[in-house]
């Protein structure tokens, strides 16, 4: 009797295809929760649109290809969460698609399924926030693309190859979308050293490689006269932040049924004797791959499963190797549903918790109903506070968008820098309303006197 991961390859595509409509399901929904993270995306590409710059004008640390995608975004949609939503989605389905190639091309396994893809897309349904069109998953192509010229470079009898330059570009580029992703290079040398046969000058040859389009976007801001790229971004685009153990629930929440299957699988896959010799480096690089991810989880802004996305396709690869090394004409149906049923009832309980909204995932970061009145809809708003709910109806007015980041210069109004960039920001921007959420304006009366004539025409709206 034939198993589901047996069976012949057209009915293994209409199961992927069924499985992932079904799963849209709650997505498209109205009860789909939107972040308080992606209307601060679609304002950033709002505000590149009408010709700010980024970090000088619009302060921000999203790196500078998601910036200007979101920009590009909002020139053919504008505020459509519609469109943001399902593009995130076809995003992560054709990753799912293009990982199965590279499993497939470069025989991973010893035989070609789809079941890589179908793991894929249950992965990145952990929790609601992987298919969301972050930085995170935005950069995922680049990643996705130098895991296969480096399983490329492992397979080659004539060991690595100068083309391994492509590695390193690779790379770069999917830094300037996700910071963090740049760890990767360690695994791209260790994975090359330990596993074939690399020289010191094809090791420069990444690195020349790796450094070219840090070169090139910053050659665009110098050019374009913009030194807050330098001074502001690259200074503070990778740093290692302490946690509350609060926010590690929602990490160990999405991630803790797939981790204990892929260690299943490990075992299992370390231990076979049917895979080749290239084969058993490929999982020993895969393997070598998920230990990096853990210094990636380290360097994230926040502890939330989106920002661990690039363990996907390691956890991927280890839980296919545990189903497919199940035997029996059953076992592996049975734990294959429980799986799936396990991690998309966790991804439904997040989204909609149980009973009064216990278990909710995330719902500090929920983006709320916009309290603004309708009277002052359209306004220049600037917003004190974390929670940007009413630049839903508003324009933002000055640089500071991204509280995290605004509240540098308000939480040190002491310093002299802080009053000077606070001031010239208004001056330059003045905000029509002022919500203060957080009770800055006395102090800043009070710090900067004649900001009172900046902000003579401003209204400040109470809050609650």
């Amino acid at each position: 009797m034939l198993t589901f991961f047996r069976i012949n390859a057209f009915f293994q595509i209409i199961v992927l295809a069924a499985l992932w409509i079904l799963m849209q399901f709650d997505l498209f929904s109205n009860q789909a929760p939107r972040l308080t993270l992606e209307l601060e995306w679609l304002l950033i590409g709002e505000q590149l649109h009408l010709g700010k710059n980024l970090y000088s004008e619009v302060l921000t640390l999203i790196s500078p290809l998601s910036a200007y995608f979101y920009q590009f975004f909002y020139f053919l949609f504008g505020r459509n969460f519609l469109v943001f939503q399902g593009l995130a989605v076809g995003f992560a389905f054709l990753q799912s698609l293009y990982f199965v190639w590279i499993t497939q091309n470069r025989q991973t396994f010893t035989e070609k399924n789809y079941l890589v893809g179908i793991i894929y897309l249950i992965l990145m349904h952990a929790c609601f926030d992987l298919t969301k069109l972050s930085p995170p998953l935005l950069g995922m192509f680049w990643v996705l693309f130098s895991i296969n010229q480096v399983l490329k470079q492992i397979e080659s009898r004539a060991g690595v190859r100068d083309d391994i330059i492509e590695v390193g570009i690779f790379l770069g580029i999917a830094g300037l979308f996700y910071p963090p992703y740049w760890v990767l290079l360690i695994w791209v040398f260790l994975s090359t050293i330990l596993y074939s046969s690399i020289n010191p000058r094809q090791l420069l040859l990444v690195l020349i490689g790796f450094a070219l389009p840090l070169v090139a976007i910053g050659l665009f801001f110098y050019f374009s006269q913009n030194t807050a790229f330098n001074t502001f971004w690259l200074m503070n685009s990778l740093s290692f932040s302490k946690f509350p153990a609060s926010e590690w629930f929602s990490q160990v929440r999405a991630w803790s049924i797939p981790l204990v299957i892929a260690v299943m699988g490990i075992i299992k896959m370390l231990k076979g004797t049917r895979y080749s010799n290239y084969q058993n480096r490929y999982h020993q690089a895969f393997l070598l791959y998920l230990a990096l991810c853990l210094a990636i989880m380290l360097l994230a802004p926040q502890q939330i499963p989106m920002y661990l996305m690039v363990a996907v396709p390691g956890l991927t690869i280890f839980i296919s190797g545990f189903f497919i090394h199940l035997r029996g004409t059953w076992l592996p149906e049975l734990y294959f549903t429980l799986f799936l049923a396990s991690t998309l009832g966790n991804y439904i309980l997040g989204i909609k918790g149980m009973s009064g909204g216990a278990g909710q995932e995330h719902t500090s970061l929920r983006l709320g109903p916009s309290t603004l009145p309708l009277k002052f809809h359209g306004q220049r708003l600037l917003i004190l506070g974390s929670n940007l709910a009413e630049y839903q109806d508003a324009q933002p007015a000055t640089k500071y968008l991204n509280w995290n980041m605004a509240k540098q210069d308000f939480n040190s109004i002491e310093r002299y820098e802080s009053l000077v960039s606070i001031f010239d920001t208004f001056a330059s921007s003045p905000p029509t309303l002022i919500l203060d959420k957080e009770n800055l304006t006395p102090l800043l009366m009070k710090k900067i006197p004649c900001m009172r004539a900046v902000m003579s025409e401003s209204t400040e709206l109470p809050v609650g």
